[in-house]
């Protein structure tokens, strides 16, 4: 008893320090950029306030000009703002982007200064020009609205722009995929590429991959433990000479490595043919079973009133369905991903918007892309001998890796091209054709 709540609360303070430890930057950006946004207002209403007998002019018609500018420029900054910056976390990285660091430096820096300045111009001396301090307000406004813009070219618009081509390779099915990226770091290149990862590339199945090897490993296994004896002639092998043994075991190696190709080969294409027997038994069924389904919801409709739930067709077709589609996740080892109240709910889902029975049979045709099979929290270890907020360039390497999946990613940049206008008196040449009676034209 003791030890299951220790190990509870060693499990929720791992999970409260992961969650601080991933918003720590967000609430650091949003605590400064907070601070830059209130600030003008606090400039502002602080005169009103009349603290310290602080009394200001009266706002002239001019000064309630500015001070409409005002609200729409705060206004606008705040919802840009929460549009660029104040975004929920989708990544952890290891290290601290540069441009966000120069961004974040950046505010902090003019909010410093212009408060600075309005202490010492301002509060001091209790200044009653309010006009002034408007007018000193939106400038600090303006200036944020400057950044706001660099901030999106530096994270935004800089990316846009194609400069390299991305190879990704998985490990250890060895699948492949080609990219085009901009400049960027290489920490977020390896958050890009996870993304690209978990949408585009197939769910890898450890089961599938490890039937074939461990069928061919036995029987090759099982060829090379045979062993050759010569009974008959047991004296003439010591007048044999000394490379005719080391030929003999050179030429039982080889045939031990053709077994094994073969067996490979045959074992593959075994597979493959017993996996499109499974899937076509399975297309049928499925097309049965929802054809039998929609008669019997026409027949309900005519002869009662009452018709069948989705729920309930779904339970009714799902004892003819059972068995081929059983057969079919055994034989592609998928039958751990799914269960039956899952493949329930799958149909019942299907009859419910009125699918086709080939909706229904596509979610178990593929392994599925690696963003419906996985968890929503990863962690991923990066290695690279270049450093992780520096830009990308030409030859960069570097490995992601998570369990047993190991994906490489190499980055080359993209060719210059050169384009030469051709000659158009080419196309511009007359031909003259005499014809006879003896030709064809």
């Amino acid at each position: 008893m003791f030890k299951s709540e220790l190990s509870k609360n060693k499990s929720f303070e791992s999970t409260f320090a992961l969650k601080l430890f991933q918003y720590a930057g967000f609430i650091l950006f949003l605590i400064i950029s907070l601070t830059a946004i209130i600030s003008p207002i606090v400039m502002i209403v602080l005169p009103k306030l009349e603290i310290d007998n602080w009394r200001t002019d009266v706002c002239s018609t001019e000064c309630e000009g500015m001070l409409i500018s005002f609200i729409i420029k705060s206004f606008l900054l705040f919802i840009g703002s929460w549009v660029l910056f104040w975004r929920r976390p989708e990544y952890n990285m290891p290290r601290a982007s540069t441009c966000k660091a120069f961004i974040l430096i950046l505010i902090f820096v003019i909010t410093s200064l212009h408060w600075l300045f309005y202490g010492v111009k301002f509060l001091s001396l209790k200044d009653a020009n309010y006009l002034g301090i408007v007018s000193f307000a939106s400038t600090m406004i303006e200036c944020q609205i400057f950044v706001h813009y660099l901030a999106v070219v530096l994270l935004e618009i800089k990316q846009l722009k194609t400069r390299f081509a991305v190879k990704i390779v998985r490990s250890p099915d060895g699948l492949s995929k080609c990219y085009q990226v901009g400049q960027m770091s290489v920490q977020q290149l390896a958050v890009w590429c996870l993304h690209k990862y978990h949408s585009d590339f197939e769910h890898y199945n450890v089961y599938l991959n490890r039937m074939i090897t461990q069928k061919c490993r036995t029987k090759s296994f099982k060829i090379s433990q045979f062993k050759l004896y010569d009974i008959d002639s047991s004296e003439a092998l010591n007048h044999l000479p000394a490379g005719t043994t080391e030929g003999t075991g050179n030429s039982t190696r080889r045939k031990v490595m053709s077994c094994r190709n073969n067996e490979r080969f045959y074992q593959e294409d075994n597979l493959e043919r017993k996996i499109r027997k499974r899937k076509s038994r399975l297309m049928q069924a499925a097309e049965d079973a929802f054809n039998n389904i929609r008669s019997m919801q026409q027949d309900a409709a005519v002869t009662s009133p009452i018709q069948m739930s989705p729920r309930d067709a779904a339970q009714a077709i799902f004892a003819g369905l059972a068995n081929p589609l059983q057969k079919y996740l055994r034989t592609t080892r998928q039958q751990p991903k799914y269960t039956v109240e899952n493949i329930v709910e799958h149909i019942t889902h299907c009859l419910a918007y009125n699918l086709s029975a080939k909706v229904f049979v596509e979610r178990y045709l593929s392994q599925g892309n690696v963003v419906f099979n996985e968890e929503k929290c990863q962690n991923w270890v990066i290695i690279s001998q270049s450093t992780l907020n520096r830009g990308v360039i030409d030859g960069v390497e570097f490995c992601l890796k998570r369990g047993e999946i190991t994906i490489m990613v190499s980055v080359t940049s993209l060719p210059f091209l050169k384009i030469f206008e051709g000659d158009v008196r080419n196309f511009e040449t007359q031909f003259v054709i005499c014809s006879s009676g003896e030709t064809r034209v």
